[in-house]
């Protein structure tokens, strides 16, 4: 027999559950919970996967760990089996002179059926010592095994959160083509599946194809991000989601973990408009989105916060058309992020803004962002074969009037740029506050100015005040700026002095 993992269990037998979003699961228990008896008592059957709870077929005996202390307890003392909900007895089996084992009661009485618990009771007293924590759940016949594909709306399922109850782990919920009102989010907890619709709009014309459309009420407020409740709800969960429109919320798609897990997302040609943030991945899990359009966010975009430093889960975007942002379109914290052939614009507070990461921005169009094309702080990564065009200063807020550059770097040991084409924006072409930016093959026409170089104080590194981070801009030869497009003149660094605003962290 596999040797057990021993548990103590409270005297009181107390079972805890918590409540995830209104989704009731059970918490993990403890390796030991000591409550001053010299009893343990653990049930070795194996839980349904996914779940903390044990069911069997009546006739499958419980099988139980137990360990005591001699010189408290009597060989003759009983483990007994009975019903939760009137006490009766179902089966018992004797200690016995060994001062830990395991035991195995019968399931065969007609009384088993329905839920059991586990107690170590004294003898001749009939005092119970001791209660596992894990409760049995006996049933005349095995249920049947979960469908691989279930259908929505059906008589099986006519919800979508009853076909993801309902689907097996890595099967399909498959959702017709027509408007779903989303009054109450829908959760896919701790399993991975796919979400399929009928279609969705992007790149359809009127009466071209089916689109499912999940749409919620439009926000009016931005909620923080810890609160933040999506059309869709990953927790713990995963898997693939596409071939739909999503609309409304404080976010379309939101992603946590369970207990530190967190399971991969895919999803692809999926429309995201008219919510607070299309994306909220807070998931210790990859995470991508590919064939998909993002508009009008009256917040983020996309965020991207797994909450550790530069985190081993990659993070892909591709062939995403995102606009009409009113905050970031891309916010990247902690995390290693690949864009590729992205169209960004009208994001009022930056395109693509990142924090502590590594990143790789390749064949993307950012246009008429606001604050920057790219911003990174603290960050390293790739800029290649780019255009960044028509960057502007931040409209309003707290840092109006900032920035206005298509790449700027706060405190970045290194940024590689190459091969792009950074024309028409609002100030310099490219700024380094205390970062190493190195540069070659970029052509930058009719910019305030070409390029600018500041150092800054490098208190974000832990640093004493008075130090400072030097700012570096290497050019490795190829780039041309000027004033008329296509450029023709060698590029020029300046410094001015120019301090950036304070990298605070933007709010999610």
């Amino acid at each position: 027999m596999i040797e057990p993992v021993r548990r103590k269990v409270l005297v009181s037998g107390l079972v805890a559950f918590v409540a995830v979003f209104g989704i009731v699961g059970c918490t993990s228990r403890p390796a030991w919970a000591q409550t001053g008896s010299a009893v343990a008592l653990d049930v070795l059957n194996e839980p349904i996967p996914g779940t903390d709870r044990i069911m069997l077929v009546q006739g499958d005996p419980v099988e139980v760990y137990f360990e005591v202390e001699p010189a408290r307890t009597s060989p003759s003392d009983q483990i007994q089996l009975r019903r939760v909900d009137d006490g009766d007895l179902v089966s018992h089996a004797v200690r016995g002179e060994a001062p830990s084992g395991t035991v195995s009661l019968s399931t065969v009485p007609e009384n088993a059926l329905g839920w059991l618990e586990v107690s170590y009771v004294l003898q001749p007293s009939g005092d119970v010592l001791a209660t596992s924590e894990e409760k049995v759940l006996v049933v005349a016949e095995a249920p049947p095994e979960p469908p691989e594909l279930v259908v929505v709306p059906s008589p099986e399922a006519p919800t979508i959160q009853a076909g993801i109850a309902a689907v097996a782990d890595g099967g399909t919920v498959m959702i017709g083509e027509g408007v779903y009102e989303i009054l109450q989010p829908i959760f896919v907890v701790d399993k991975n599946i796919t979400i399929e619709g009928a279609g969705s709009s992007r790149g359809a014309g009127p009466g071209e194809d089916s689109v499912t459309l999940l749409s919620a009420p439009v926000p009016t407020e931005i909620v923080d991000a810890e609160l933040a409740i999506g059309i869709i709800n990953y927790i713990g969960g995963g898997g693939e989601l596409r071939d739909l429109d999503l609309s409304g919320g404080d976010a379309c798609v939101v992603g946590r973990g369970l207990e530190g897990s967190g399971t991969a997302l895919a999803i692809e040609d999926v429309c995201m408009s008219n919510t607070a943030r299309a994306v909220l991945w807070k998931a210790p899990a990859e995470l991508s989105v590919v064939d998909a359009n993002i508009e009008n966010c009256i917040w983020n975009g996309i965020v991207v916060a797994p909450g550790s430093f530069i985190s081993l889960w990659g993070i892909t975007f591709s062939d995403v058309h995102m606009q009409d942002v009113e905050n970031i379109g891309y916010l990247v914290m902690d995390s290693n992020a690949y864009f590729e052939d992205l169209f960004v614009s009208g994001c009022k507070s930056g395109g693509i803004v990142l924090y502590r990461s590594l990143f790789g921005v390749v064949d993307c169009h950012l246009m008429g962002n606001g604050l920057a094309g790219i911003a990174a702080y603290s960050s390293a990564g790739v800029i290649t074969d780019n255009a960044i065009w028509l960057t502007t200063p931040i409209p309003t807020g707290p840092n109006e009037e900032a920035y206005g550059d298509p790449v700027a770097a706060w405190i970045c040991p290194l940024i590689t740029m190459s091969g792009n084409s950074v024309n028409f924006n609002s100030r310099a072409a490219v700024v380094s506050f205390g970062s190493v930016v190195e540069m070659d093959s970029n052509l930058m026409a009719a910019n305030g100015f070409d390029m600018q170089v500041e150092d800054v104080p490098a208190w974000a590194f832990g640093a004493e005040p008075s130090q400072y981070m030097k700012g570096h801009l290497k050019d490795l030869g190829g780039n041309l700026c000027g004033s008329s497009f296509p450029p023709t003149e060698p590029c020029l660094a300046q410094s001015t002095g120019l301090a950036p605003p304070e990298p605070t962290a933007p709010i999610e």
